[in-house]
């Protein structure tokens, strides 16, 4: 369920480029952890915020030409138990294409003891689509060094602009 969302052409036609037609938002609370350095989907229950449940967030664009701005922020729990290093990456995705830059959490221990770290890490992203079709944005992540990653809730907002 939309926020915001403008739905009169003749309204939507007479605002400025850069206006925002509609504002989406999605959080989950769920903890992934993974222990591998390959991209996985973040798979917590995404709930909208009428408390609906959904698959993934998701908005619909109402011209191709504009843009879609993604607030995302999630939880990054990287940890090792025996060493000094540990590094953890996030990026966004639309459908299966990579689309953000990669944010990295990192924590060096000059004891060598091992390291937990609990830290907000944040991305935001302008996309351009090029679409009126459903886009789904998925959050990712991987283990750089250390023993496991983990995220611990995320939620994403995501914008129509007007292009």
């Amino acid at each position: 369920m939309p926020l915001t969302k403008l739905n009169s052409a003749s309204v939507i036609e007479r605002l400025p480029i850069g206006s925002v037609l509609q504002t989406v938002q999605f959080s989950s609370t769920f903890d992934h952890e993974i222990d591998t350095g390959t991209y996985t989907k973040y798979t917590g229950t995404w709930t909208d915020v009428s408390g609906s449940s959904v698959a993934s967030p998701t908005i619909t664009c109402s011209s191709a030409s504009n843009k879609v701005l993604i607030l995302c922020e999630s939880e990054a729990v990287p940890w090792e138990n025996n060493s000094h290093n540990i590094t953890q990456y996030q990026r966004i995705y639309r459908g299966t294409t990579a689309i953000s830059r990669i944010t990295t959490t990192r924590a060096y221990d000059y004891g060598g003891s091992g390291t937990l770290m609990s830290v907000s890490s944040v991305i935001n992203h302008i996309d351009i689509p090029n679409s009126t079709s459903a886009l789904t944005y998925e959050l990712y992540f991987a283990k750089g060094t250390g023993d496991r990653a983990a995220i611990h809730g995320a939620s994403i907002t995501l914008q129509e602009i007007k292009g």
